[in-house]
């Protein structure tokens, strides 16, 4: 999707400098000043009796110097980028142009209209988003001064309100559309580009918390849950277990795996580790989980089996990684085996600490009776 493009485009933005998080300014700015410059232009053509064209004669150069201003400022972006202090000043003086700016425009077409609103709640929202604390602190301050001058003019009758428009004293009803569709057609820009960017933006911290989210649960080196991970899919097979349902785990640990460690190297090591993890999960159905326990210790969660099932998949396992031979360097191969202890929760209110502590019981026992083996409760081993 072209949404899902434009995310990480956003979030290279969001994780760049503060000259380049600055640069979102500038666009802005030729995006919205240029329908504000199609609008005056358009009423220059077509003068309407509402519209007052010496305000829209007054502000059009000022339109053309804030577009020009914002060019200047994507032209010079690699001499901003490459300066120490461009990197401190530059914030500051992009987010108050974009508000200076703005609020300018805010007050030819009415400084308590919806649009100067905008204006107020925007400035600050994007700079906590892109800068420091003090920015946003500086552009509140600004904004609130500006804003409160306007009106402290404007009731002492030195400033009209929204000069860019000629009302009677009691407008008509032709009067009050017209200024209702200006207002709509000028806050169209603002409202949209608003919306857009703080939907990508919010998208993409989603997107960012999901990964942080994976990271914490996943061994990178077995490519496969950690024991975070795994604890959380047996906790939540745990919540949804009923009644009628057994829940059983089985506890894997690599036999001698020091050995290999001292021999080889822990190169070597994390060789066999990945091998013995992708024979597990060979071995498992659609509906299993497996994740690193710990070391060389891992952790299968099998929702709805009973004890017997889940003793022959155990079984299945220690059979596949008995039989697999292991290439560690050139002509040199090793084989390992690994050690099982099985357990059946039937009691939905059991913990799973103490399920886990069934299961290395007989990882312990499979342990004690010579190794690559699996033991259960009952007493009933497989070797």
């Amino acid at each position: 999707m072209f949404i899902d493009r434009l995310v990480p485009k956003i979030g290279a933005i969001l994780e760049s400098s503060p000259v380049q998080r600055s640069m979102i300014i500038p666009y802005f700015i030729l995006f919205v000043f240029s329908q504000y410059l199609f609008f005056d232009i358009y009423w220059m053509v077509r003068p309407s009796p509402y519209i007052n064209l010496q305000t829209i004669e007054k502000a059009i150069p000022v339109k053309i110097a804030c577009i020009m201003i914002s060019l200047i400022m994507l032209l010079f972006k690699n001499k901003l980028e490459a300066s120490r202090l461009a990197q401190q000043i530059t914030p500051y003086f992009f987010t108050s142009f974009y508000l200076f700016s703005l609020m300018s425009m805010g007050y030819v077409i009415g400084h308590l209209s919806l649009i100067a609103g905008m204006v107020m709640a925007a400035a600050p929202l994007f700079s906590i988003i892109l800068f420091k604390d003090r920015i946003t602190i500086l552009l509140i301050i600004l904004g609130a001064i500006t804003f409160l001058t306007i009106c402290a003019l404007y009731i002492a009758n030195i400033l009209p309100y929204a000069p860019l428009f000629i009302f009677d004293a009691v407008p008509d009803q032709h009067a009050k559309l017209f200024y209702l569709y200006c207002t709509l057609f000028l806050m169209i820009p603002h409202y949209f580009s608003f919306i857009a960017a703080t939907y990508l933006i919010v998208k993409y911290w989603q997107s960012r918390e999901e990964n942080y989210r994976q990271l914490s649960v996943t061994d990178n080196l077995m490519e496969m849950a950690n024991r975070r991970g795994i604890s959380a899919h047996l906790a939540q097979e745990k919540l949804q277990q009923t009644t009628s349902q057994p829940l059983s785990i089985i506890l894997a640990d690599i036999d001698f795996f020091k050995n290999v460690n001292d021999t080889f190297g822990h190169a070597i090591g994390d060789v066999v580790l990945r091998h013995v993890g992708a024979s597990i999960k060979t071995s498992l159905r659609d509906s299993d989980h497996v994740g690193r326990y710990g070391g060389e210790e891992f952790l299968i969660v099998l929702p709805n089996t009973n004890l017997e099932s889940a003793r022959q998949i155990a079984e299945r396992c220690r059979l596949i990684i008995e039989r697999e031979i292991i290439p560690i360097q050139a002509e040199q191969h090793i084989h390992i085996t690994t050690s099982f202890g099985v357990y059946c929760s039937t009691n939905r209110d059991e913990d799973i600490l103490d399920m886990i502590h069934c299961a290395d019981i007989q990882l312990y026992r499979a342990k004690e009776n010579g190794r690559n083996r699996v033991c259960i409760p009952d007493d009933a081993e497989v070797a």
